[in-house]
């Protein structure tokens, strides 16, 4: 585990400027950075198509964060349930399919629960720190101490375990597309059969990687602390192109609209087209009290870049970097996101008693603030079937 995660964890359990263009990397840094606003952004027209469910940590397979217009919540919804933890901290945002929501906390203990009720379905031991899983076509994947596991999304029971070098915590979370779980493990990428667990193919990346890849069009799309964005085919592991940033890729990896979007350590977002890894723009990310900070995680609806740094969220144009609109008082780290769809956007705050709030996409203007004041959510949030699902140190709750 790097320092920089093992901050992150620390800290978790403890609790605008100028467009980039093509060829080169603005800077958004200014002695004042109080306007939430830039007011120079291309209209507001998204294009992403999302699937219902939310399969991985930001949504699904691409990474986009993106829901269907008739599974979002109203700007202000309120707690339908909460599933307390006995046992420590719960961390990763929910994972919800079918009609079922499927949490772990820090400890040994993953759950399946009813969406509608709250009530368990099944409860099973797994080895102590289980990653965020990703669950599709009736199979739950996850990362376990020592290697990666398979469990069926119905029953709870394990199906096979694979890749003995193991995943640990904050290691990148899998992603399931058709018939092929695709994992980050050690210094390389792999995909495994869904069905067996046997590896199809993978590909050595030279040092590790926590980054979560994005899969689209016949193509897995991966970074890591080489420096290098990787575009792979999901047939046979084959590189396609690889583009190299100046630092470390430590965001998640996201495509839309015919581009790929990550974050490096340096505070600058790239977006590189998706055919061949040509770099579109990229977008330094403004100092603040003179630290630059970390894109932490970087999603796109086609229309807009929503990038979580250092309590800020920074909206982008996705066609030139162009800066449409910023907004403070956020948070952002390894465990949070944010879901957007039918003109409503939902982010984290760093607000105890109202933990989220709803935007609107186009301007930023606040729509909305909910959560609760007798616990405590960080983590997500899900949104699926006309909910929106957080964990955090109490354990998951459900807002509809």
């Amino acid at each position: 585990m790097t320092d920089r995660s093992r901050r992150e964890v620390l800290g978790a359990l403890g609790a605008a400027g100028l467009a980039g263009v093509a060829g080169c990397a603005s800077d958004g840094s200014s002695d004042d950075d109080s306007s939430e606003s830039v007011g120079s952004c291309p209209p507001y027209d998204p294009t992403v198509s999302p699937t219902a469910g939310w399969t991985t940590r930001l949504g699904g397979r691409r990474g986009t964060s993106t829901v269907p217009a008739n599974a979002m919540p109203g700007p202000e919804p309120s707690r339908d349930w909460t599933f307390e933890f006995d046992t420590a901290i719960g961390y990763h945002t929910p994972i919800v399919v079918d009609g079922t929501v499927y949490v772990s906390d820090l400890d040994t203990t993953m759950w399946a629960l009813d969406a509608a009720s709250g009530e368990v379905r099944w409860e099973t031991s797994v080895p102590e720190y289980p990653g965020a899983p990703a669950v599709a076509d009736g199979t739950l994947v996850y990362f376990a101490d020592q290697d990666v596991r398979a469990l069926d999304a119905a029953s709870g029971e394990t199906l096979w375990t694979a890749l003995e070098t193991g995943g640990r915590l904050l290691d990148a979370r899998p992603v399931i597309a058709d018939g092929t779980a695709y994992v980050q493990v050690g210094i390389a990428t792999y995909a495994l059969d869904l069905t067996t667990g046997e590896t199809e193919w993978r590909d050595a990346t030279g040092l590790p990687s926590e980054v979560t890849p994005a899969v689209a069009d016949g193509t897995v799309f991966s970074g890591g602390d080489d420096t290098y964005v990787r575009a792979l085919s999901t047939a046979d592991g084959s590189q396609r192109w690889r583009y190299k940033a100046g630092d470390r890729i430590e965001a998640n990896v996201c495509v839309a609209g015919g581009r790929v979007f990550a974050g490096s350590r340096d505070g600058i977002v790239h977006a590189l087209s998706a055919a061949d890894g040509s770099r579109q723009w990229s977008y330094r990310l403004p100092k603040d009290e003179g630290d630059r900070p970390e894109p932490e995680t970087v999603t796109s609806d086609g229309s807009r870049v929503y990038v979580l740094a250092g309590g800020k969220l920074h909206t982008l144009a996705a066609a030139d970097g162009t800066v449409c609109w910023s907004r403070p008082d956020l948070s952002g780290s390894y465990n949070t996101g944010l879901a957007v769809g039918d003109g409503r956007l939902y982010v984290p705050t760093d607000r105890r008693e109202t933990q989220f709030a709803t935007l609107d996409p186009a301007t930023g203007e606040r729509l909305g603030t909910w959560g609760v004041a007798d616990a405590y959510f960080e983590s997500g949030p899900a949104v699926a079937d006309g909910a929106a699902y957080v964990s955090g140190g109490t354990g998951v709750a459900r807002f509809s």
